[in-house]
């Protein structure tokens, strides 16, 4: 079983600790008020923006939302402490660009399935996209469209943010078999629909001395220093598209 394999049946294994969706602001005590949606675990943040910083909205799996131990700071977290901002989350762990059905038996929408939602009730001005590692086993000449399809409807429903894509990865060196084509989808589509692309293989993030002491027991999820580690190479990453943080 290659390394790629095997993370990925860890994943969809593990998908369970970061099935519910999460998509809230960073007041969770308010958030927590709200009534979940009908039919979902849905927490609802409220739609109109809570103060008057930019606004992160950070749409991905459980790497985005975690796996629900609220003593690890989940890297978007880390982002906006970072960049000055406030945050709003969209996570679904297990999912990705397509829908699948978990282990349990519970199905993880697609990030597609998702958008209305999201639409409806964020206004970001800038967006994280951090998914696609759930699909890295999926048909390409499936994969490779919807990546396409809902990177052009995230600029649809938002035109005026800025959009940062960042291909999907494991924490790990090994390179998935699709990688080449995904990679060059979401960087043909960036382009298209004025997007930023971030490259961790290309970047080569994951090739430190000590790997495994970013990483949970499950050796797949971030732990804390994982966590610090991830957002401030995104954080490089947006100074480097000329994204600064909010100067005080």
């Amino acid at each position: 079983m290659t390394g790629v394999l095997a993370l990925a049946v860890a994943v969809l294994l593990l998908g369970y600790l970061g099935a519910n969706r999460v998509a809230r602001s960073e007041q969770s005590a308010s958030s927590r008020a709200l009534p979940p949606v009908v039919g979902t675990n849905l927490v609802m943040a409220p739609a109109a923006q809570i103060d008057s910083r930019p606004t992160l909205l950070a749409i991905g799996d459980s790497y985005v939302g975690g796996t629900g131990d609220p003593s690890v700071a989940t890297y978007p977290e880390r982002v906006v402490e970072t960049m000055g901002w406030s945050l709003r989350v969209d996570a679904v762990g297990g999912s990705g660009y397509l829908s699948r059905t978990l282990p349990t038996g519970r199905v993880a929408p697609s990030l597609a399935d998702r958008l209305a939602f999201d639409k409806a009730n964020f206004d970001p001005d800038f967006i994280i996209i951090d998914a696609g590692r759930n699909d890295l086993l999926s048909p390409v000449d499936e994969l490779v469209p919807a990546i396409e399809g809902y990177l052009r409807d995230v600029r649809s429903a938002w035109p005026r943010a800025k959009i940062v894509v960042i291909k999907p990865q494991y924490a790990s060196t090994d390179v998935p078999e699709s990688y080449p084509e995904v990679a060059s989808a979401i960087d043909r589509t960036a382009a298209q629909i004025d997007a930023a692309a971030i490259d961790p293989i290309g970047d080569r993030w994951w090739d430190v001395p000590d790997l495994d002491s970013l990483l949970l027991e499950d050796n797949v999820h971030l732990n804390g220093a994982g966590s610090d580690y991830y957002a401030q190479r995104v954080v490089d990453a947006l100074r480097a598209f000329g994204i600064n943080p909010v100067q005080a």
